[in-house]
């Protein structure tokens, strides 16, 4: 079947000289942020170039199944996500990494009817890209045993996202419209992400219009002045505080069910809707007592969003609420640039609106973003902006996609601003 359009333009023939072309255009824009600066760092920007570009011929197979034999099988895939960084803070040293943010290996496996497993490890730097500290050494993301009910339902244990929480923590990093998710899909700003526990997920067909999802979790919050941190068991600190999570969510699509992506590779229209709410409460279980920060006692969160997908574009917005309240006995810890009022409450309000439009279909899309946080000890609210691009050589199997992120006020500082650019090669198997 024929392309139409910019499709029949950019075929297999002039794949190369449009990801080339691409490339370039990337580092031009970087380039352009410093001159005098820049100059300096075009030799770091080399590696990444060519590594990019290596990519751009290799097959991409989103997970090969190596066994199977009736009801037992085993699949393996993962994610390459090469990433170049560049941070211009206004008050501090411009500095820059090159590595891996995302390096993983995952294996799904079968032994019986509607029973799997599945287990994935990172190898890359995690949550913050600093290649002066070298890579982990595997640290566990996901490890669970699903029963998979035959109305379509699942009942799954172990450590991921059991409560479900935030339309942008939701959606995968494979999928997203920048290179970082937003304020709201962060787990410094009250977000559980990936937590031990038990949680039941509703059927998600085409034709699904109301899904129903529900969690409970042992989860972790690390103490600290100017954000709600949750980590879990597996990041788990001697300083951190552990309780009980307890999570419910509804979603509601008038036209059908669409998989949390910011993409419209279909061009078909969806709409979708979402509430959710969890309580975490710690019960008087601070394990260490962090010296410098406030132990948390009680932790509410609400979200409410929605997306949009329709003739080549992608909308999300989303608004979180979180109510969190300190341990009364470590109020004099709280200090500096905090969330927390002189009572030992916190009412954190975060918000983002990401649109992104795909200006050549299925092949190149941008995007825009802008993301808002405050409390009421903040002198000013912190907001972020994002603008980026992202062009497509097998879906999201392979894609390059660069992001300029500006930062201003950040935890409510006047003047605390920071710039920084990324690029990122990504890469399926």
């Amino acid at each position: 079947m024929g392309r139409s359009g910019f499709e029949g333009v950019i075929d297999d023939r002039y794949m190369d000289l449009f990801s080339a072309t691409w490339l370039l255009i990337l580092h031009s824009v970087l380039m352009s942020l410093d001159e005098g600066m820049m100059m300096k760092k075009k030799l770091c920007l080399l590696p990444i170039i060519a590594a990019v570009a290596s990519v751009v011929n290799m097959p991409a197979y989103s997970k090969q199944t190596i066994y199977s034999d009736g009801e037992r099988r085993v699949d393996i895939g993962g994610r390459a996500h090469l990433q170049y960084v560049l941070r211009d803070p206004d008050n501090g040293m411009t500095t820059d990494d090159i590595g891996f943010r995302r390096l993983r290996v995952e294996i799904d496996a079968s032994i019986a009817k509607n029973w799997d497993a599945q287990i994935e490890w990172d190898f890359g730097e995690g949550s913050s890209l600093d290649t002066n500290n070298g890579e982990s050494n595997g640290e566990l993301v996901d490890g669970y045993i699903q029963y998979n009910f035959d109305n379509g339902r699942k009942l799954r244990w172990g450590h991921t996202r059991v409560v479900q929480f935030s339309r942008s923590d939701n959606t995968s990093s494979n999928n997203s419209h920048q290179v970082e998710r937003t304020l709201v899909g962060n787990n410094d700003s009250g977000v559980p992400g990936r937590q031990t526990g038990v949680g039941w997920y509703g059927e998600r067909k085409d034709t699904s219009k109301f899904i129903w999802d529900i969690g409970v979790a042992f989860a972790e919050i690390d103490p600290a002045n100017n954000q709600i941190d949750f980590d879990s068991e597996v990041s788990s600190d001697a300083l951190n505080s552990e309780g009980l999570l307890v999570g419910g969510r509804v979603q509601y699509f008038p036209m059908g069910y669409f998989k949390e992506s910011h993409d419209n590779f279909s061009r078909e229209s969806k709409l979708g809707f979402a509430l959710a709410a969890y309580n975490w409460d710690n019960d008087g279980d601070q394990r260490g007592l962090d010296p410098d920060a406030p132990d948390i006692e009680n932790i509410t969160g609400l979200e409410l969003s929605s997306a949009y997908r329709g003739y080549g574009w992608s909308i999300e917005a989303q608004y979180n609420k979180f109510n969190a309240e300190a341990v009364t006995a470590d109020l004099g810890k709280i200090s500096g640039p905090t969330i927390f009022a002189a009572n030992g409450d916190a009412d954190l309000d975060v918000y983002a609106v990401e649109v992104g439009y795909m200006l050549v279909p299925e092949k190149f899309q941008v995007a825009l973003s802008y993301a808002g946080q405050d409390a009421d000890p903040y002198a000013k609210e912190f907001t972020q902006t994002q603008i980026g691009a992202t062009y497509f050589v097998k879906r999201h199997d392979i894609k390059f996609q660069g992001t300029y992120r500006m930062e201003e006020n950040v935890d409510g500082v006047v003047g605390n601003d920071n710039n920084t650019f990324f690029i990122q090669a990504q890469y399926l198997y």
